[in-house]
């Protein structure tokens, strides 16, 4: 019997963070696109937690099969995440309403043919405000993997409220009386955890988390404990894609390391140009755990965080580098251009004053950091 379905407020923030900048009020009709992002979750003896969410790409789903940029983020969210597994997909229906369309029934087979519990989330912005539909979204089922139709999943919320609920739509345009409506809804459909559900759930969720550790402890073969979604039913198609995620799993090669690097960085690279900078930090990131020598990827790591706002993390992009570069000045170079051409004089400033350290006749470059400067305190003086 499929388990009690709980989604957490912190992933439906982020759902909401990377669907709701391709469709919300704000923007015309017309360029209200879909999105479509992964759902990463945990099973426990009573409930199916969905706990993360990662977003991937915008506009229809039309392969059930995943590219091989998807297959690498995967891993490496299962690799920082390992009590967490794969368990459905989240996407938008801007204006169309609730439901699976042919290739979104394709789609969730993937997601449900061997995990009774898979699932999709199905969100459509127009949907926010309006009597009984709550906060646009649901949760839908296939009724047999093998033969189209779905239904309806019942879900409870974990940490809503209404402050919380005003905090993460305000931003993307909604008024006050249609996020009151909204949160009354909510309430009214009964889909709060109450008390005593909370605490169940944290408490079975604490029990899986040290589950977890210790099956991830022991060697294999020790008769150490089996990790809980692996005897639970956890699908061995996403057990496959997370390499050596779940224990006892014969382990399967995605792609070569490199290959897996570079989709990861063009993704990262893509997201950063249309200024998703989260997203694009966190495929970066991904990147260069697969490969560090890239030093395309590490500057447009750096200018990512840079544009959030993290001077601090920025700036340690730098000390990182120095470890990897070393004296090698024409990487250093690259590094600097890649910064100055997409503006960010400081960033040029910090890769040119490496060379320097290693070239200091260089005058040339010494007055090119000059006018870098001078363009900084320009750029600077249009902010404010």
């Amino acid at each position: 019997m499929p388990r009690i379905v709980v989604l957490t407020a912190e992933c439906f923030e982020k759902i909401l963070q990377f669907l709701g900048q391709y469709s919300n009020p704000l923007l015309p009709k017309k360029k209200c696109v879909e999105a479509f992002a992964f759902l990463f979750c945990r099973q426990t003896p009573t409930y199916y937690i969905i706990e993360d969410a990662v977003g991937v790409a915008t506009g229809e789903r039309d392969s059930v099969e995943l590219k091989p940029e998807e297959l690498a983020l995967i891993e490496f969210f299962g690799n920082q995440n390992p009590e967490l597994f794969l368990g459905g997909w989240a996407h938008s229906h801007p204006g169309w309403g609730l439901f699976f369309s042919g290739k979104d029934e394709d789609n969730q087979v993937f997601y449900q043919q061997m995990n009774e519990d898979g699932l999709g989330l199905i969100w459509d912005y127009t949907l926010v405000g309006k009597k009984g539909k709550g906060l646009g979204f649901t949760m839908l089922r296939l009724k047999n993997p093998n033969r189209p139709g779905f239904y309806e999943v019942p879900f409870k919320l974990l940490g809503f409220s209404q402050p919380f609920i005003e905090r993460i739509f305000s931003p993307l345009g909604y008024d006050e009386k249609s996020l009151v409506t909204a949160w009354k809804d909510v309430e009214g459909l009964d889909k709060l955890l109450k008390p005593a559900e909370e605490l169940l759930v944290k408490t079975q969720r604490m029990s899986a988390d040290l589950t977890s550790m210790i099956g991830a402890s022991a060697p294999p073969g020790d008769g150490g404990a089996q990790d809980s979604s692996v005897s639970s039913g956890t699908p061995s198609a996403t057990a496959l894609l997370v390499d050596g995620m779940k224990k006892g799993q014969k382990q399967v090669s995605l792609t070569a390391t490199r290959d897996k690097a570079t989709s990861l960085k063009e993704m990262g690279i893509l997201h950063y140009s249309q200024q998703h900078f989260v997203q694009a930090t966190k495929e970066l990131q991904a990147a260069l755990t697969l490969n560090r020598e890239d030093m395309e990827c590490w500057a447009f790591y750096y200018l990512c965080l840079y544009s959030q706002g993290d001077r601090l993390a920025a700036n340690n992009v730098f000390r990182e580098l120095g470890e990897i570069i070393g004296s090698n000045t024409a990487k250093w170079l690259e590094v600097a251009r890649l910064c100055e051409e997409r503006d960010n004089y400081e960033g040029a400033q910090h890769a040119y004053t490496q060379v320097i350290k290693r070239d200091p006749m260089n005058f040339t470059l010494l007055d090119k950091i000059k006018e870098l400067g001078e363009r900084k305190k320009e750029q600077e003086s249009t902010l404010f």
